[in-house]
């Protein structure tokens, strides 16, 4: 009877790490820059580029641009920009309008790359397409820092595996009442 409890408990751990395996999130966060300070801008747009940052002009609604290059104009003003399309791998976010619970999975790679991104907006432009483009500074509209949310992604982890306990305790609890003799 003990060796038959211990065979349930056995699969039912190892399902509860499974289960826990599966289910757990990631989640992102966008720290948003926006205001006037143009040399604010331009210093955020230099230092994420330097990081390598993954930077995404988005042209009104619809339209979106890899930004390769960038530089600041002589007068400060605008910025000279480089665009290219934007690769697959970062059109995760690009073709959802809003994903409301900033959850994304590192196990895949179009969503993983979520959290590299910096998407630049700015009102449409019929003046922005692929190659050598000049932008006044005052046609940004925000800038989007993507980056993985840690205590969300903690939050979740923590509350999944306290569900999973407490059912494999509910569980377990039942088995072994289950396995007491009545008479």
């Amino acid at each position: 009877m003990f060796s038959q409890i211990t065979t349930y408990l056995q699969r039912y751990i190892f399902g509860c790490i499974m289960l826990f395996a599966f289910s757990s999130c990631y989640y992102y966060k966008a720290t948003t820059l926006s205001g006037n300070d143009d040399r604010i801008k331009i210093a955020t747009l230099d230092s994420l580029q330097s990081a390598n940052r993954y930077l995404i002009l988005r042209n009104g609604n619809d339209d979106y641009y890899h930004i390769q290059k960038l530089q600041r104009s002589d007068d400060g003003k605008s910025l000279m920009l480089s665009l290219d399309s934007v690769s697959e791998v970062h059109r995760y976010l690009l073709n959802r309008r809003a994903l409301p619970n900033k959850r994304y999975r590192k196990s895949k790679s179009l969503q993983n790359q979520v959290v590299t991104e910096v998407h630049v907006y700015t009102a449409y432009r019929q003046d922005i397409k692929t190659g050598e483009v000049t932008l006044p500074l005052e046609s940004i509209e925000k800038i989007d820092v993507l980056k993985h949310d840690a205590k969300r992604t903690v939050n979740s982890h923590v509350l999944s595996g306290l569900g999973i306990a407490a059912a494999g305790a509910g569980i377990t609890i039942l088995i072994i009442f289950l396995s007491i003799p009545f008479d």
